[in-house]
């Protein structure tokens, strides 16, 4: 059986020390990814988006506008195949503001651009990551 699901959430970052650091959390099947989570009746992505780091990370974020990615995979669960949806974001977070992570994780890391994309193992990860560098890079640019 093949059931369809839709998340959504955010590639999370921070400017430290004059870069960009990106927040990466570890999941309990092994592997690293972003804040994400089921969106809830009544929700809009964007809102998911937003309780979803803030239940799984304790940060408070705004979503920088102009940046939207999907990316879609499938994999076996309990019940049989899902095929998921993840609607992502790119959200600045405040330096001050500390990561507290929920029970969905077992660690998190903040890792600069070329860490996180050597830590995130899935290629549409690698993808949506280099997409909001890209985007920071040109809104940090001197014409912009």
């Amino acid at each position: 059986m093949v059931r369809n699901e839709i998340s959504s959430g955010a590639v999370v970052c921070r400017e430290k020390d004059g870069g960009i650091e990106f927040l990466l959390l570890a999941r309990k099947e092994g592997f690293m990814d972003f804040p994400k989570g089921h969106i809830e009746k009544g929700e809009t992505p964007e809102i998911a988006a937003i309780r979803e780091i803030k239940e799984e990370t304790g940060l408070t974020c705004t979503l920088i506008p102009g940046f939207m990615e999907e990316m879609n995979y499938h994999f076996t669960g309990k019940n049989g195949i899902i095929k998921k949806k993840v609607i992502l974001y790119l959200s600045k977070v405040s330096n001050d503001e500390q990561v507290i992570i929920s029970h969905e994780h077992e660690n998190f890391v903040w890792a600069p651009f070329e860490k996180a994309i050597k830590i995130v193992k899935h290629q549409n990860q690698k993808r949506v990551l280099k997409l909001a560098m890209e985007m920071l890079q040109d809104q940090n640019s001197p014409e912009n």
